[in-house]
């Protein structure tokens, strides 16, 4: 950006000093705003690559699970064998700066756990890159791979799947709960 400056600078003295080189002086102007045009356009086609991350799978059907970030939006996608199509579970439309992460599949294979939201500061404090006045919390959901409902199941992080409960760790203690989200 320094670089364009001085060169502006540069242009327009001499622009200034002589007038025979008003043509000169428009064709470096276009040259220089050409490109700066070109750099936006490659970085934000490099910036819009999705990318897949948090891969699990299933230990019974074959079946995948992944983050896709996609333009800052994280969203769950999954597939089953043999075809493995990708098909998109949750519909997250903001680039919210919440990380999705610890997918894990239920022992049924029919339900994906996983967390929301980052980890707290020292001060307890969770990311809200966004500066939402509500604030974020890091908080443990399911959905369902063959509805798509998506179920919040309250606070906590590191989930495990164990029949049909979910352990789970919160403010420094293990927890148990069923995959309503009530306490076992």
């Amino acid at each position: 950006m320094v670089k364009v400056k001085v060169v502006y600078l540069c242009i327009f003295r001499l622009y200034k000093m002589r007038p025979t080189m008003r043509p000169l002086f428009f064709l470096i102007s276009f040259i220089i705003a050409t490109q700066i045009a070109a750099q936006e356009q490659r970085l934000k086609t490099l910036l819009s690559y999705s990318f897949p991350t948090e891969l699990a799978a299933s230990k019974i059907q074959g079946a995948i699970a992944w983050v896709e970030n996609k333009e800052g939006v994280r969203n769950i996608h999954y597939a089953i064998a043999p075809e493995y199509r990708p098909v998109k579970l949750t519909n997250y439309t903001e680039d919210d700066g919440q990380v999705i992460s610890n997918l894990e599949f239920t022992e049924d294979g029919e339900t994906i756990i996983y967390v929301r939201g980052g980890a707290p500061n020292r001060s307890g404090e969770f990311p809200n890159p966004t500066s939402n006045p509500e604030g974020y919390k890091r908080e443990i959901h399911s959905v369902n791979i063959i509805s798509g409902m998506t179920k919040n199941l309250g606070m906590g992080a590191a989930p495990i799947s164990v029949g049909e409960n979910i352990i789970y760790l919160n403010k420094g203690g293990a927890w148990m709960m069923n995959l309503k989200g009530e306490n076992a």
